[in-house]
């Protein structure tokens, strides 16, 4: 019987650093030009919701409110809290969760490195996407105070 054969590997890259990854490896400098948003740029951990919740500064209005604190990684970080009560359908959420994801694109070269959870009120359900984008430009500017 003929011995197995176990398919070739190619050597694997060398490890990229965090900062490689979050940048697609631009000096950091050339990233606030950039309006991308990758993973990294994420707050999707339970541990890191909690921190923001529990050690974070809170700002709001009617549609929304941003629960900020300070993060290791000392750059801007989005985290989404849409709920189902808050705001319907998975179509609504999506489109409030679109709404706030570009509002973030837009505003990160101008924040401060913290990590940012913006919650939607019930009152975003209704909201045309002109008032919510408001909204979200003055909470973005009360932020960097």
């Amino acid at each position: 019987m003929a011995a197995r054969s176990s398919p070739v590997v190619a050597p694997r890259a060398a490890a990229s650093s965090f900062l490689d990854d979050v940048t697609g490896g631009h000096p950091p400098g050339e990233l606030g030009d950039r309006l991308i948003f990758p993973a990294a740029l994420r707050v999707r951990a339970k541990r890191d919701f909690e921190a923001v919740y529990r050690t974070g500064k809170r700002i709001g209005d009617a549609f929304f409110s941003i629960n900020l604190c300070a993060n290791k990684v000392n750059l801007p970080r989005l985290g989404l809290s849409v709920g189902t009560k808050a705001i319907g359908n998975a179509i609504a959420r999506n489109r409030v969760r679109r709404l706030i994801r570009e509002s973030f694109r837009h505003a990160r070269p101008g924040l401060r490195p913290l990590d940012y959870v913006v919650g939607a009120k019930s009152a975003a359900r209704q909201a045309s996407a002109t008032t919510l984008r408001a909204s979200l430009e003055t909470l973005w500017t009360r932020t960097r105070l």
